[in-house]
């Protein structure tokens, strides 16, 4: 049996938070917390300690992905 596969966009959550760290929920329908290092959303995020925060950078605007 395999894993069906759920894309999740995040684009409109994340956009007032480009160029950050952020935490974001283990549902991913919120951010947790946001700051400029990630050591920083490390130390934020154990404020929520009832999630599983996901923890990632979110691009500046001008960055391009390929996937």
């Amino acid at each position: 049996m395999t894993e069906e596969k759920v894309i999740v966009d995040l684009s409109k959550l994340l956009e007032p938070y480009q160029g950050k760290w952020v935490a974001i929920s283990g549902d991913k329908a919120r951010v947790l917390c946001a700051a400029n290092t990630i050591e920083e959303v490390l130390e934020k995020s154990q404020h929520y300690k009832d999630d599983e925060p996901i923890l990632l950078r979110v691009p500046d605007e001008h960055t391009a992905h390929l996937l």
